[in-house]
């Protein structure tokens, strides 16, 4: 399905509806990484959709979403659009925002832009700012040129997961993060470099969960508790995990998740 934006993009997503059609049921909505897309959510929809109308969205750019044209001026506010522009596609009032890394990003702007429209807020691999990433984020848009994307990737895989990934896991995760237009990465982190939701954070009234893999690569654990310090309404999960617990899910966290998202039921 295909949502249309207020700027008149397209915005993709897939609904998983398992639940049972004779109660009413709340919905999820899923917002992936940078480079990501909704197919990496694949491991979720089971344990979710049963539960919870899921609606695993491709942000602008990504997978079967318009792509904006390169120099394309990324801002927060119409990525925000673009999640209402899904729900209310899909008819959904309020939502459980899951997000993950730079989706962390997106749901924090998102819960304390429309506080309305948001029950719960889960963060996973979360910041609330990439400016101290330029230098890395600068490295990788030399890399993706320099090396091809899907090299790069396959390269990056290997400090995204814990030794002992199934190689099969790593090629297919490379190969979605290089489906990506170079052009667009290159845009899309320059913007990521401004973004910093410091303002944001004691706006969000939404109960809030953080799910923390202490080895990320990138995002330090002190960018967790500044997230902690600032949300009224925030709590933390730690995994001694690797960056990408999306794909790579620690023991016992998607059962942690629905119990968190059953505690928060409206009432």
């Amino acid at each position: 399905m295909k949502a249309r934006s207020s700027d008149d993009a397209e915005i993709f997503y897939k609904m998983y509806d398992f639940t049972d059609p004779w109660a009413s049921s709340e919905a999820i909505i899923l917002m992936h990484g940078g480079r990501g897309n909704h197919k990496q959510w694949y491991k979720w929809i089971p344990f979710l959709s049963g539960q919870y109308r899921t609606i695993a969205v491709d942000a602008r750019g990504r997978g079967g979403s318009t792509v904006p044209p390169v120099g394309y001026a990324w801002n927060m506010k119409q990525l925000c659009e673009d999640m209402i522009a899904v729900l209310d596609d899909a008819k959904v009032d309020k939502v459980h925002f899951i997000g993950n890394s730079f989706g962390s990003l997106l749901g924090e702007a998102f819960a304390a832009t429309y506080p309305d429209r948001t029950q719960t807020l889960t963060l996973m691999a979360p910041a609330y700012q990439m400016a101290g990433m330029k230098a890395t984020t600068d490295s990788w848009v030399k890399q993706i040129k320099e090396l091809g994307s899907l090299e790069f990737h396959r390269r990056e895989m290997l400090v995204m997961f814990p030794k002992g990934t199934d190689p099969a896991l790593l090629e297919w995760q490379a190969q979605q993060m290089a489906a990506v237009d170079p052009e667009i990465v290159a845009d899309f982190m320059a913007f990521t470099q401004t973004i910093n939701n410091a303002d944001l954070l004691p706006k969000i009234k939404a109960p809030t969960v953080l799910v923390v893999p202490a080895k990320s690569d990138r995002f330090p654990l002190s960018e967790s508790e500044y997230i902690m310090k600032h949300i009224p309404n925030a709590q933390m999960l730690r995994f001694d995990a690797p960056h990408n617990i999306m794909l790579n899910i620690p023991a016992g966290l998607p059962e942690k998740i629905l119990g968190f998202l059953r505690e928060h039921r409206a009432k």
